[in-house]
């Protein structure tokens, strides 16, 4: 047996179709304020001639839509059917299809599901080896590894602290906890240990009131998971979106690329960056996704840092991540906003990641591109 250890808005994709003339895709953030609470509100949004829902025919192909709902958001699906002779299955296979796949993805990860695999290894109190269902294995494996990536930026056992600071199962809080309780629920992160056996993964806790939380990672798995589903079933133009989170694959029925905008946090009419998704995804982190402002007027993100127990405090505004799969960027752009701006852009430039860093400084924000990020941009 082998062993590792490991320490310590709905939101709607963005499509390009044309020329970047003809249509712009971006990330808009806008503040706004609701009973004296600051909030940002995170929406992508189309600019095209007119809103596509539903199938958007040409001549030689049709833009199917699907949405739904999954993992506390929407997901949002666009595939091209091409006029070439091949019989795909209808939109509501597809669908039906994705949907169950989805299902099963909550069924192993999601903390809010009591009788979810994740919800029953945290209520373990002893260290028995609980045997991991499949995906559960691969999102923790990926997890462990990117772990060590991020410098301990990505803590996945910190579901104590994340459920103490109100952004999990447990109830909302409106201000902050007692030191006391930070510290008792920091004690025992990074306290278990994978193992793997006959191709069966197992883990098992060292700290009685260890609980794993892989939310920072899992909705970046569930696009890569649909993804899957549309591959299997022979479609190969493709951008899936599940609450910001995307992965693009092929070209759009122009035989574009599909583009993806990032706009200036402030300036609307300036993007961040434009890049095409074509076996990529892109996932952000940032302070506007999750938080609570507390008594004393202080925003809480729900981001927490491993290395304090409490929400993250710094200078950026988002941190955005291309990479090979959604699991991996999304799992990156978190453990990597964790680590503040400076951490982080000497991760990003020591590995050479993709990494696009919106800062904020002297009341302006400012952007900051690895050279792995610049050289998939179309315009900057």
């Amino acid at each position: 047996m082998t062993t590792a250890r490991t320490g310590s808005m709905p939101m709607i994709f963005c499509l390009m179709m044309g020329s970047l003339d003809e249509v712009g895709a971006m990330i808009r953030l806008s503040f706004r304020r609701k009973n004296g609470l600051l909030r940002l509100a995170v929406a992508v949004f189309f600019i095209i001639s007119s809103l596509l829902t539903g199938v958007f025919m040409t001549r030689e192909a049709a833009l199917i839509t699907l949405q739904g709902q999954t993992m506390g958001t929407d997901y949002s699906v666009k595939y091209i059917d091409w006029a070439d002779g091949r019989a795909l299955p209808s939109p509501a296979a597809i669908k039906a299809q994705i949907e169950r796949r989805l299902h099963e993805v909550n069924a192993e990860m999601s903390p809010y599901l009591p009788d979810s695999a994740i919800s029953q290894f945290n209520q373990l109190r002893d260290d028995r080896w609980f045997l991991l269902p499949p995906d559960f294995a691969t999102v923790l494996r990926e997890a462990v590894a990117l772990h060590e990536v991020t410098q301990g930026g990505l803590d996945v056992s910190l579901g104590a602290l994340v459920n103490l600071w109100g952004f999990g199962p447990e109830p909302r809080r409106d201000s902050p906890p007692p030191p006391d309780a930070i510290a008792a629920r920091t004690s025992g992160m990074g306290q278990f240990e994978l193992a793997e056996e006959s191709g069966m993964w197992f883990v098992r806790k060292h700290a009685p009131l260890l609980q794993l939380d892989l939310c920072a990672i899992a909705k970046g798995y569930g696009v890569d998971a649909v993804a899957g589903v549309l591959a299997a079933a022979d479609i190969g133009d493709f951008l899936v979106e599940i609450g910001g989170e995307l992965y693009g694959r092929g070209v759009n029925p122009q035989r574009q690329p599909w583009w993806v905008g990032v706009e200036h946090p402030l300036q609307r009419t300036q993007h961040v960056a434009v890049v095409a998704l074509d076996g990529l995804a892109l996932a952000t982190s940032g302070d506007y996704r999750n938080f609570f402002v507390d008594d004393n007027g202080a925003m809480q993100s729900h981001v927490i840092d491993p290395r304090s127990g409490r929400p993250v405090r710094h200078d950026i505004a988002s941190l955005s991540v291309l990479a090979p799969t959604a699991m991996r960027a999304d799992g990156l752009a978190t453990g990597l906003y964790a680590l503040g701006a400076e951490a982080a852009w000497a991760v990003a430039t020591q590995q050479d990641l993709a990494v696009c860093l919106v800062t904020r400084r002297d009341g302006d924000f400012h952007r900051i591109l690895s050279p792995a990020f610049q050289a998939q941009l179309q315009f900057a």
